[in-house]
């Protein structure tokens, strides 16, 4: 027999919050569509770290370098933006 159980509610409450505001969700698009329209309706981008306004977050930002420009900048930025994602507080 299940019974209520206020603990899972509240976890369940934090995703759903968090779901719905620190989360982009994707509909199926022209990018997309082709490899998923009988199998998916929405899915999260799990890699955009959006910020209020133009720019990127820090991490977003060390996350462009290290994809887009690794082999083009120095040791010691190669390794402070390695250092900026390595730490990241993940909630």
């Amino acid at each position: 027999m299940e019974y209520y159980d206020q603990s899972r509610m509240d976890m369940f409450l934090k995703w759903c919050d968090r779901a719905t505001k620190d989360i982009l969700w994707l509909n199926l698009n022209k990018n997309i569509e082709k490899f998923f329209y009988n199998e998916l309706d929405y899915c999260i981008a799990s890699d955009f770290n959006f910020i209020i306004g133009n720019g990127r977050t820090e991490i977003g930002e060390a996350e462009y370098q290290i994809k887009y420009n690794y082999r083009n900048i120095n040791d010691e930025d190669k390794k402070k933006f390695e250092q900026i994602i390595m730490k990241k507080d993940v909630k």
